[in-house]
């Protein structure tokens, strides 16, 4: 019976701390190998967060880590992608490789005053790069479409220690291409 209190309460402070999730991406854009791609998604859980990073997942392989911490790029990421503002990645130059799925993802960490003391939120979007032919042209478009959002709440106690997980999931069906 606490532990459905607490997780109520925490549910509670969650939802009055950052007036729910919202999460905006820009509508479809074409770009042309060589030129430059911006992928803007503005995740606002009502606070602010410096854990942002970008991921690049392709066809059968595991996700790999492009950005984090805003712009921080990892080690083996190409020099023509950078990461800046609240989630926006760039692509300078455009190659045929860079086509996959394309994952942003924002972190915070709530304080609370009751047990448990504070709560992780994660959010994730997805965002495709597919390379498409139009026109003998090899053009990249970017299709900021919203597959999957899922936002992950972890309780930590005092330790810094999980806690119990809860996982919100929202699938979107219509797409926009």
């Amino acid at each position: 019976m606490n532990n459905i209190i607490i997780l109520i309460w925490t549910i509670a402070a969650f939802i009055q701390e950052s007036r729910g999730v919202t999460l905006t991406q820009p509508k479809v854009k074409t770009v042309q190998q060589g030129q430059t791609a911006t992928i803007e998604c503005h995740i606002d859980v009502g606070i602010y967060s410096n854990a942002l990073a970008w991921y690049q997942q392709k066809p059968g392989e595991a996700p790999k880590l492009l950005i984090y911490y805003i712009n921080t790029l990892q080690s083996g990421t190409p020099s023509r992608f950078s990461g800046s503002g609240t989630i926006l990645e760039t692509i300078s130059g455009v190659q045929t490789e860079d086509t996959g799925e394309y994952y942003c993802q924002s972190e915070h960490l709530i304080s609370v005053v009751q047990k448990p003391p504070s709560v992780r939120v994660t959010v994730t979007a997805l965002i495709q790069l597919r390379d498409t032919a139009a026109s003998h042209a090899k053009q990249s478009a970017v299709d900021s479409i919203i597959q999957k959002v899922s936002m992950t709440a972890e309780s930590l106690n005092n330790d810094g220690v999980r806690g119990s997980l809860w996982i919100f999931l929202w699938h979107q069906a219509e797409q926009l291409f």
